[in-house]
């Protein structure tokens, strides 16, 4: 499997809200061999959105991307998928983990968001948390990281 780095610097928006949100990064962070990306939002950097390429290997029956084909909850099977995670510092200095964009607000995977990577998808889901924590739609996930 050939494997993909994260393009921080093409991020494609496909319309301009999505760019508004993306202008509300502050800085990068690119860990974990270009798989995993940090995004800190705000020039406080109190919000951060992580966001991990999944691999799949798609040649394996017990791999999850094929479970999900198989069960019917997507249509196709992908050899990569995007992860986001997002975590929120408060006035203590606390991490804490925050809300994750690809969830139902009744904690379940929406499957509609798992999406391959590539610039736009990526694009399309950071800006998606950005605007869910701008807009304080959270799902109520607050895990707390010491």
């Amino acid at each position: 499997m050939a494997e993909t780095k994260i393009d921080i610097a093409n991020l494609n928006p496909t319309d301009g809200i999505q760019a508004s949100w993306l202008k509300l990064i502050h800085r990068t962070e690119v860990t974990a061999e270009n798989r995993r990306v940090f995004f800190y939002v705000g020039s406080d950097e109190r919000f951060v959105i992580e966001m991990v390429i999944c691999y799949h290997d798609l040649d394996n029956k017990h791999d999850l991307m094929n479970i999900w084909k198989s069960l019917g909850y997507i249509d196709k099977a992908y050899d990569t998928h995007i992860n986001i995670t997002t975590y929120y510092r408060d006035i203590n200095g606390n991490w804490w983990g925050y809300f994750n964009p690809t969830y139902t607000p009744d904690h379940k995977l929406d499957f509609s968001k798992v999406l391959p990577y590539s610039p736009e998808n990526a694009a399309l889901l950071i800006a998606e948390a950005i605007r869910m924590e701008e807009m304080d739609i959270t799902h109520d996930w607050r895990l707390k990281f010491v």
